[in-house]
């Protein structure tokens, strides 16, 4: 099964997580307030950009073939990748609305290891070795919270940030044993949820920004704007889904706890 979020893109993509690659050199950085799913997201574009929702997750495209000199061949094949993919992201939107959030995370760890292999089929060498190269700056980047903060600060990502908030959001539970069984699973899509959302929204911004550069068009700028809003409400109710199936299982003082640390609203 080709799978591609977090993703790519590490969600992962981890030896290509292209979604980390965040600002390309050069390029605006993304605006405050992307980071969660709960401030402004650029347009999932058809066959480009890199969504979730009905379109299920897509590699970006235009980003790959301008910064790794893509053939045509190659962008047909990645096409082909993103077709599948978008079947793979409806089907990954489902499990959150049917709350099957166990099943969604494990799904989302296997678009990083299906994705890359499929990648290798496509990319030569020195093209997967960029792609890489990418993909470290991006991850320097998300260390020093260039992505932007968000409310709260929720907008930051990369592994270290979201491993503290963590640590701080089971210290502040402090679960039994038997608790800990059922929150956590819920916990952690929460964040990777979150994390996953906040790569795609970066590469989404950008491909958004180029697109509406190349146009003066005034219908297609209102559709490009209709994309962006849509993409907005489609991830707000992926990060509602997760926080709800983890509210369904703490308790009101808990509950208080976390939305104190900003894990939940």
């Amino acid at each position: 099964m080709i799978r591609a979020l977090t993703l790519v893109l590490t969600l992962g993509l981890a030896p290509l997580a292209f979604a980390q690659d965040g600002t390309p050199e050069g390029d605006t950085p993304a605006p405050q307030g992307e980071g969660d799913g709960q401030g402004d997201q650029a347009p999932r574009r058809r066959g480009r950009g890199m969504g979730m929702g009905g379109r299920g997750m897509q590699l970006p495209i235009d980003r790959f073939k301008e910064q790794l000199g893509l053939t045509e061949e190659q962008v047909a094949q990645l096409e082909a990748l993103n077709a599948k993919m978008a079947e793979e992201g409806q089907k990954l939107r489902e499990m959150f609305q049917n709350g099957d959030m166990e099943g969604a995370r494990e799904m989302m760890r296997g678009f990083r290891d299906t994705m890359q292999e499929n990648l290798k089929g496509v990319l030569t060498e020195e093209q997967m070795k960029k792609a890489q190269e990418l993909m470290q700056r991006g991850r320097q980047r998300f260390g020093r919270g260039g992505d932007g903060e968000g409310r709260g600060g929720r907008g930051r990502g990369g592994p270290q940030l979201k491993a503290r908030l963590r640590e701080q959001a089971v210290e502040a539970l402090a679960l039994s044993e038997e608790e800990a069984a059922v929150v956590l699973p819920r916990l952690d899509t929460v964040l990777d949820t979150r994390e996953m959302l906040n790569n795609e929204q970066q590469t989404r911004r950008q491909d958004f920004l180029k697109k509406a550069r190349e146009t003066t068009e005034g219908d297609a700028l209102n559709a490009l704007l209709t994309e962006f809003r849509a993409a907005q409400d489609a991830d707000r109710e992926q990060v509602k889904a997760a926080m709800d199936q983890l509210r369904e299982v703490l308790t009101l003082e808990q509950e208080v706890k976390l939305v104190g640390l900003n894990v939940l609203d």
